[in-house]
C-alpha cells in the first residue's frame, strides 16, 4: 500500500488498516516504517464499531479516520468467496452462502459508505464480476450499490 503511493511521490498518511490474520498483519507492519499507520484493527468491523485498534488497546476507541474524509481509500477482501478456484464456484449458493462473502458484502461496503472517499481502489478476483451461479447473471459487483463506483480489470 504505501510503497506504491511512495514510488510515485505522492504525499500521504495511512490512517489505517485492518487485517483479519495476525501472521498478515505482522509482515505488512514489519514491513513498514514505524509510525505508518496511525490506526491497525483485526477487522474491518472492529474499525467500524469504533473499537480500540491494536496500536491503542489502552483508548476507548479509535476513530480510525479523527472524523476526517480520507481522499483515497485502498480495499480488498478475501478472495475465497469469488475466486473461481473453488470447484464450487458456480454452484447455487456457493458465493452467498461462504462465510466469508460477509466480509465484502457487509463489511467493507459499509466501510465505503460511512467513509465516503471520492476514490477507491478494491482489488478482489476477477469471479467478483462474474455471475453468481450458472443459473443467474447478477454479479456480486451490481449489488447493493457497488455500481457507484466503476470498476476496470487488470490482470
Amino acid at each position: 500500500m504505501c510503497t506504491c503511493l511512495e514510488a510515485l511521490e505522492l504525499p500521504h498518511q495511512m490512517l489505517s488498516a485492518s487485517e483479519l490474520r495476525s501472521d498478515f498483519r505482522r509482515l505488512f507492519l514489519d514491513n513498514s516504517q514505524p509510525g505508518t499507520f496511525q490506526h491497525v484493527f483485526a477487522s474491518v468491523e472492529d474499525q467500524l464499531a469504533g473499537n480500540p485498534c491494536l496500536l491503542h488497546p489502552e483508548r476507548a476507541s479509535c476513530d480510525s479516520c479523527d472524523d476526517s474524509q480520507p481522499s483515497l481509500m485502498i480495499s480488498g477482501s478475501p478472495c475465497d468467496p469469488f475466486s473461481q478456484q473453488s470447484g464450487k464456484r458456480f454452484q447455487p449458493g456457493a458465493v452467498s452462502g461462504h462465510k466469508l462473502f460477509s466480509v465484502t458484502m457487509e463489511s467493507i461496503i459499509a466501510m465505503y459508505i460511512d467513509k465516503q472517499p471520492p476514490i477507491g481502489l478494491f482489488e478482489q478476483v476477477m469471479g467478483f464480476v462474474m455471475p453468481f451461479d450458472a443459473f443467474s447473471t447478477e454479479t456480486p459487483y451490481q449489488r447493493r450499490g457497488i455500481t457507484r463506483y466503476k470498476y476496470a480489470t487488470y490482470q
